[in-house]
C-alpha cells in the first residue's frame, strides 16, 4: 500500500468515525473512548434504511438520503490502525482543531447537522447557513467538509501535531 493510499484510507476512516460512530467526534478529540472495532465495522458498512441495494460504486440516492458506498473495508482498516497509534490520530485532530478552527467548525457543524437530519430548516440548508455565517462560498463549505479528514490524515502522516514553529531549523 503506498503512502498516498494509506493517507486516503486514514482520511476515510476519520470521516467514517466522525459521521457514523457513537460519540465519533468526541472520540477523535480524545474526549470519549476510542472507537471500537465493532463500531468501526458498523460505520463502514452502514446504510440508510433496511433495504438492500445493489450498487457498483460512487454516490447514490436511497429514499431521499445520499450515501457513499465505502471502498474501505474493515480488513483494510486494521493495517491503518496498526500502523498509526490512536493517540497520534487524536493529537492530529486536536492540532487541526486548534490550528484551523474555522475549518474544523465547518466540518463538525455540517457533519452534525447532516447526520442528525437537521440539515435543512426553512428552505435553507446547513451548508448554505455555514457559507453565510463565515462569508464563504457554498463550494468552499463542501470543499472544507471533504478535505478536513484528508488534511488530518496528512497531519498524522507528517507528525504535524508534534511539530511547532520552534522546531523548524534556521535556513541561514
Amino acid at each position: 500500500m503506498s503512502e498516498a493510499t494509506e493517507i486516503k484510507n486514514l482520511a476515510r476512516l476519520i470521516d467514517a468515525i466522525a459521521r457514523r460512530c457513537w460519540r465519533g467526534i468526541p472520540s477523535l478529540l480524545g474526549k470519549a473512548p476510542m472507537t471500537t472495532r465493532q463500531q468501526l465495522k458498523e460505520a463502514l458498512f452502514s446504510r440508510y434504511g433496511e433495504e438492500r441495494v445493489k450498487v457498483r460504486s460512487g454516490l447514490r440516492k436511497l429514499e431521499g438520503h445520499e450515501f457513499i458506498i465505502e471502498d474501505l473495508m474493515i480488513d483494510n482498516a486494521d493495517p491503518i490502525l496498526g500502523a498509526v497509534r490512536w493517540k497520534e490520530i487524536v493529537e492530529a485532530v486536536r492540532w487541526y482543531h486548534s490550528s484551523h478552527r474555522m475549518e474544523w467548525t465547518i466540518f463538525t457543524s455540517l457533519v452534525a447537522q447532516t447526520e442528525t437530519g437537521r440539515a435543512k430548516w426553512g428552505n435553507v440548508g446547513a451548508a448554505r447557513r455555514l457559507a453565510q455565517r463565515y462569508d464563504i462560498s457554498l463550494s468552499d463549505v463542501y470543499d472544507i467538509a471533504r478535505k478536513t479528514p484528508l488534511n488530518i490524515a496528512k497531519a498524522v502522516s507528517m507528525g504535524a501535531a508534534q511539530m511547532t514553529f520552534n522546531d523548524v531549523p534556521e535556513c541561514f
